[in-house]
């Protein structure tokens, strides 16, 4: 019995060895799938850290971009504001040239004179209308207090009541806005 006691020993001990090597083997096995795993998952939060990064970097740019753009525009819009009437007032000095040479002439030949104040007055008017500044129509129309400023009343049987007799000083628009309305003397009945 001690033979067969010691070969089921031998054998429990050789099962023993087998399971510890089986074991050993599955851990190894599962240790490097593990690290497989490990290795699969490590590159992909190094590429979702690259990722990340690019996005990151492109977003840091763009910002900087718009910020440059932003500064660049409010830049442009201050200038635009500070010389707005740059060339209205060039175009002006133009005028106010004409204006002197008549002037010199003044003494030695009104009538040049005269020619000169009525090419600088078209010259004004052309200017004006390439402002878009218009003439409001005073003169024989209804008194529209919009548009004009009664000075003076005057009974007059022969119109309308509350119409434009006399246009003391015209009225202009600037595009769609009154510059000044036209300053009037209106009819009224008695």
């Amino acid at each position: 019995m001690e033979e067969k006691d010691k070969e089921e020993k031998i054998t429990e001990e050789k099962l023993e060895q087998e399971d510890k090597e089986e074991i050993a083997v599955s851990q190894e096995e599962d240790g490097k799938k593990l690290e497989e795993e490990y290795k699969k998952l490590e590159e992909e939060y190094n590429k979702l850290l690259d990722e990340h990064n690019r996005l990151k970097n492109q977003y840091l740019r763009l910002y900087a971009d718009f910020d440059n753009y932003r500064k660049r525009a409010q830049k442009e819009k201050e200038e635009l504001l500070k010389y707005e009437g740059f060339e209205l007032l060039r175009k002006l000095l133009s005028v106010l040239d004409n204006f002197e040479r008549a002037l010199k002439e003044k003494d030695s030949e009104p009538n040049k004179v005269i020619e000169g104040v009525l090419l600088t007055h078209r010259q004004l008017l052309e200017i004006l209308n390439q402002q878009e500044v218009k003439v409001i129509e005073a003169q024989g129309q209804p008194f529209n207090p919009e548009l004009h400023e009664a000075l003076m009343v005057e009974v007059r049987e022969d119109l309308e009541e509350n119409t434009v007799i006399e246009e003391l000083v015209k009225g202009y628009f600037y595009k769609d806005k009154i510059l000044r309305p036209a300053l009037v003397k209106v009819s009224k009945k008695q």
